[in-house]
Parts: structure tokens; C-alpha cells; sequence
């Protein structure tokens, strides 16, 4: 199709074919195949001019999930936008491993730094029984999130989706203890950004990626804190992790006297998720 030809201009022949199953799928509600086999004259006017619009900001590096305002995420359809990062497939491995240890509690969870709502709302969703809680510091991330939490929750979550900073700590004994903390913080450090694409560096909000060099594992400190003082004995703390700072986040949290601690790889080989217990 020529529009995936197009898209071959600016990215590998996989990647624009995985775009272009996307956009199709959302703005004709079919598959790739299934449009092939439609007639060209089908395509109305007003959508020829969509998808050229599209192809433009494409062409630009933006990407798809942000020109099409949608992400799946482990059976979700999201609304996304630039105040929060798009969900990855890792985090989809993080969520799998709660939800698999898990399925049979009905544990009151946190989330810290929800963004999109995709760690709370899956683990609600999957995990029925749950008590689930999530908190961002953007006033957006947050608005978004409710919308997501109603959209795949079909019931109202405003009042357990909040805006707080872990930083803040006047507000950490207000909400009561939890089974279960989990995070995907900010763990990627400024040094790395010469490793990454175009269009994460000028597209996703940077204050949801990055860390500085001299402080990589400033969030995991703060949330293991919060942690010593809001986890139940025995409770869980579930991070995706930087995967160069592996060791270095397991002895921090052995060294505020956390157990069992675990380090999981993800598909890739690498190591993306540390788990720990609260003694």
C-alpha cells in the first residue's frame, strides 16, 4: 500500500509497516489486509486528507500513538498525549508479573507516577478484587489517567487517581498502608540521551524520563522511604529499573533492610524489574 511505502522514507521496512497497522486499524477500524482488499475509491476525500495529515507528522518523527492520540497497553485502548509517556512493552512485563502473583489477593496497591493510568487500571482490570490507588505530580497526567480508568474501568476512579509528589512527604500517612507499591519512575540519566530517538527526545515529556548523572536512583530512595513506612509487613515493591543500575538498586533497597529482593530480565535479556518484601 502506498502509504506504507511512504512511511518506508523516514523508518525501516518493519516499523512503518507496524505504524501503518496502527493508524488503519484506528482511523478505518480494520486491518491492513482487510483494506487492501477494498477498492481505492472506497477512501473518501475527508479521509485521504487524514492520512496525509497523519503521513505529515509522522514524516516529523512524532510518534504514532501521539498523532493518533491512542495506545494499546496489555489489552487496553489509551488515550495518550504528550503530558505522559507512551507505554512500553516492558512495562507490560512488570504488570504481567503483579498480576500473575497476585490474581488470587485482593491487595491495596499504589502506583507511583501512573502518567497514562496503564499500570493502575491494568492491574485494577486483571486483578478484580484489588484496591488500587495511583498518584502523579502533573495535574494532566492525572486528568488523563481518569479518563482512561473510565474508559476501560467503565466506573469513576477520580477519587483514587491523585496528584501528589512522592517528594512531598505531608502527605504520605494520609492514604494508609498497601500490599502492594509499584513504580516506573524517571530512570533514564541525562548521559543517555545521545543513545536515544527523535522522537522521544522531542516528543515524550522529559520530566518523566530523565534523572540526573550524579543522582540515577534518586526515585527508587524516595519511593523505598515511602515504602518503609506505608508497605505491610511482607508487602511488595514492584520498580522497572534502569537496566545499568540493577545491583546498584537491589543494595539500596537491602541496605533500608528490604528482603527476598529479585532482579527480573525482560524479553531482551535485560534486566528491567526489581522486586522486593518488606520484612
Amino acid at each position: 500500500m502506498q502509504f506504507t511505502a511512504l512511511l518506508q522514507n523516514v523508518y525501516p521496512k518493519p516499523e512503518a509497516e507496524s505504524i501503518s497497522r496502527l493508524v488503519f486499524q484506528e482511523i478505518f477500524k480494520v486491518s491492513l489486509l482487510e483494506l487492501k482488499q477494498k477498492k481505492e475509491e472506497t477512501i473518501s476525500a475527508d479521509l485521504i486528507e487524514l492520512l496525509d495529515n497523519v503521513l505529515a507528522r509522522l514524516y516529523k518523527k512524532e510518534p504514532v500513538q501521539y498523532v493518533l492520540g491512542v495506545a494499546y497497553f496489555y489489552d487496553l485502548r489509551l488515550i495518550v498525549n504528550q503530558e505522559v509517556l507512551i507505554p512500553r512493552r516492558e512495562t507490560e512485563e512488570l504488570v504481567d508479573l503483579i498480576i500473575k502473583k497476585n490474581k488470587t489477593n485482593a491487595p491495596k496497591i499504589i502506583d507511583i507516577g501512573t502518567g497514562s493510568g496503564c499500570i493502575a487500571i491494568s492491574l485494577k482490570k486483571n486483578i478484580t478484587t484489588a484496591n488500587v490507588y495511583a498518584i502523579d505530580k502533573s495535574e494532566n497526567a492525572v486528568r488523563l489517567a481518569r479518563v482512561n480508568a473510565v474508559n476501560n474501568l467503565s466506573i469513576d476512579k477520580e477519587k483514587k487517581f491523585l496528584v501528589k509528589d512522592i517528594f512531598d512527604k505531608s502527605w504520605w500517612s494520609t492514604l494508609g498502608t498497601f500490599d502492594i507499591i509499584v513504580s516506573n519512575p524517571p530512570y533514564v540519566t541525562e548521559g543517555e540521551k545521545i543513545q536515544m530517538d527523535t522522537n522521544v527526545l522531542e516528543y515524550e515529556p522529559k520530566e518523566a524520563l530523565f534523572v540526573s548523572n550524579e543522582n540515577p536512583l534518586i526515585y527508587y530512595n524516595t519511593i523505598a522511604h515511602f515504602a518503609i513506612e506505608n508497605l505491610k509487613p511482607n508487602g511488595l515493591l514492584y520498580f522497572e529499573i534502569n537496566e545499568a543500575f540493577g545491583e546498584e538498586a537491589k543494595t539500596l533497597l537491602q541496605n533500608k533492610g528490604f528482603k527476598n529482593i529479585e532482579l527480573y530480565k525482560d524479553m531482551q535479556g535485560k534486566e528491567r524489574i526489581t522486586v522486593a518484601t518488606k520484612a
